[in-house]
């Protein structure tokens, strides 16, 4: 993964505030009332790549259908509609409304989504003005006549849609020789018999003498022939690990029904048994699609939403990462904004936390989406850990600096053991995802917390009686055990109790083993005190506060968080491992990978 691009898109993507790298860039999509998302879900696109994660049937796939219909003109009808076995509910109405920085418009505007009945259509969708019951900004009537504007709503974005869903792509020989039925002719018999006699053709516009637009018995068979470009091939063969020489995408029916051949030849085979030249019909599955995605995304208009279900599929994990490497080349190049779907760690391990959205099953059954979540934790939601490295959970930056320093004080090595991460939310909302940890028995994840967050001793789960358990979780935490999420899967009142009883035990026990805290109230006091480095003279008894004061004395009134960071950096790189506090944590790190049965 090349963390630099990364690096480089973050920046642009935060810089861009008019998004003229990112042109119509969709901000934001909410769902009042559809499928299975729980009522006012809201996703935020905070990075140009965004991947969807979740179990199966929690709406992923819904998402890109509602992003792939947004733009003016486009209907949800064709994606969603009502049967006898699968009837949609009149009220509430179902609706998706979007923001996207409207380039007509020179501004942020929403657009909403409706299904409105009508007798020729049931299931006839329109854009509509906004409702304010949905969250939503009134139309101001004095923007009526004034550009990206309708009447009585803004216009919905005109940007240009790319949708592939892996899943359902299906070669020309793939649609036929297993879904097609067999020949009824007197020379034609088999399947075989049919695809050989065809073939000639498709030979034929490799020799030259078929091309686009040829007709057979006055049928029209080959739409398009594209003969990808020496980069599109060099990037393919580098995600596939292969060396192709040419790669050429034919659209044709010679095969009953319309469909894509793709042929590969190979550069330096040397073989009496393989020449090197094959079609999809010899290929691997993930191979065709892989030169479909990249022929598309290469040929794809700047600003283009380009949407992917599960493009993964059929890939290995180092082509996986590979494949994403090219999609963030080409959404830094293009300005495209890409959201995928996916179930692969390759995927997302290495995105930032903001590149990600989890969308995950409450206690009564929807799904909620989370945005910018950590992947392990993203992944310890859909029952997938890590087995390879243990991770530490922290509260910021600072804290994830210092464990990083005190870890490698310890041993060079033991990073490759240990990954230590920084969550957003605050160490409450680290808290309240210790649930899932606990339920997964997540052996290999710890969380650290700053000292400050140390309330209480943690006894045994099994000395606590059942009255006390709600009591003793927010003696531990500060946070009331309503607002934690312990499932119970159903049955008689005693059973659900029961199995809610359960849940805070192993959440109780999971605490025990495996909450940490630092030795001091928050690290930038143990960093101000164990670093060796030449600090200032300064007074502030907030260690916090002291830091900052040193930035803003070096840098002025224009001192931002990179500035306070680049302190906290210079105090780290000094920092004494006799330190009384610096031994403490790394005698903590020592007992955790002892526990791995990595001792050092």
């Amino acid at each position: 993964m090349d963390k630099s691009l990364i690096d480089k898109i973050k920046k642009t993507f935060e810089h861009d505030c008019s998004f003229d790298k990112f042109p119509d860039f969709i901000t934001d999509i909410h769902f009042p009332c559809f499928k299975g998302l729980i009522p006012g879900s809201e996703i935020k696109f905070r990075f140009p790549l965004t991947v969807l994660v979740g179990e199966n049937g929690c709406g992923k796939s819904s998402v890109l259908q509602a992003l792939e219909t947004a733009p003016e003109g486009s209907s949800y009808s064709q994606k969603w509609f009502s049967t006898r076995v699968d009837p949609i509910p009149e009220e509430p109405r179902p609706a998706f409304w979007y923001s996207y920085n409207s380039s007509e418009a020179k501004k942020n505007v929403q657009i909403l989504n409706l299904r409105i009945k009508k007798e020729s259509n049931p299931d006839y969708w329109e854009p509509s003005r906004p409702v304010a019951k949905y969250g939503m900004e009134l139309f101001p009537k004095e923007m009526a006549k004034t550009p990206g504007a309708s009447g009585t709503r803004w216009n919905g974005t005109k940007r240009n849609i790319l949708y592939l869903d892996f899943r359902g792509e299906l070669s020309a020989f793939d649609k036929y020789f297993y879904f097609g039925e067999k020949p009824n002719t007197i020379t034609l018999k088999t399947k075989q018999d049919y695809i050989r006699y065809y073939s000639v053709y498709l030979k034929g516009i490799l020799d030259g003498w078929v091309k686009a637009g040829f007709k057979y018995r006055d049928k029209k068979r080959v739409e398009k022939i594209s003969k990808l470009s020496s980069d599109e091939i060099e990037i393919i063969s580098s995600i596939l690990d292969k060396n192709y020489e040419e790669i050429t995408i034919i659209t044709h029916s010679f095969y009953k029904q319309w469909g894509d051949s793709v042929y590969f030849k190979l550069k330096n085979i040397h073989s009496e048994t393989f020449s090197g030249n094959y079609t999809e019909a010899f290929a691997g599955s993930g191979e065709s699609a892989v030169v479909k995605l990249v022929h598309q995304v290469f040929q794809a208009p700047k600003g283009t939403l380009v949407l992917l279900d599960e493009p993964e599929v059929s890939l290995h994990p180092g082509a996986q990462k590979r494949l994403l490497d090219f999609l963030l080349k080409q959404t830094m190049e293009k300005g495209l904004q890409v959201v995928l779907t996916s179930h692969s760690p390759a995927i997302v391990e290495e995105l930032p936390k903001e590149a990600i959205v989890l969308l995950h099953q409450t206690p009564d059954g929807t799904f909620s989406p989370k945005c910018s979540i950590e992947p392990e934790l993203a992944f310890q939601y859909i029952g997938h850990t890590n087995t390879e490295k243990t991770k530490i959970i922290v509260e910021d930056n600072a804290a994830k600096e210092l464990l990083t320093t005190c870890l490698s004080l310890y041993d060079k090595q033991a990073s490759k053991s240990i990954d230590i991460v920084y969550h957003a939310g605050g160490a409450k909302d680290i808290l309240k995802e210790a649930v899932v940890l606990s339920r997964l028995n997540s052996s290999n994840t710890y969380i650290m917390l700053d000292g400050d967050m140390y309330h209480a001793d943690i006894p045994d789960a099994t000395e606590i009686s059942t009255a006390d358990l709600d009591n003793k979780i927010k003696e531990i935490t500060s946070i009331d055990c309503g607002s934690l999420e312990f499932l119970a899967d159903g049955g008689s009142a005693e059973k659900k109790g029961k199995q809610l009883e359960n849940e805070k035990r192993k959440y109780i026990t999971f605490l025990k083993s495996h909450l940490l805290f630092f030795p001091t109230n928050d690290p930038e006091e143990i960093m101000w005190k164990a670093s060796k480095y030449e600090k200032p003279i300064l007074y502030e008894t907030d260690y916090k506060e002291r830091i900052r004061h040193w930035a803003k004395d070096e840098v002025g009134e224009s001192c931002t968080s990179s500035d306070i960071e680049n302190c906290r950096k210079r105090l780290c790189n000094k920092l004494d491992k006799e330190n009384e506090n610096v031994k403490r944590i790394i005698a903590t790190l020592s007992m955790i990978l002892e526990k791995k049965g990595n001792k050092k």
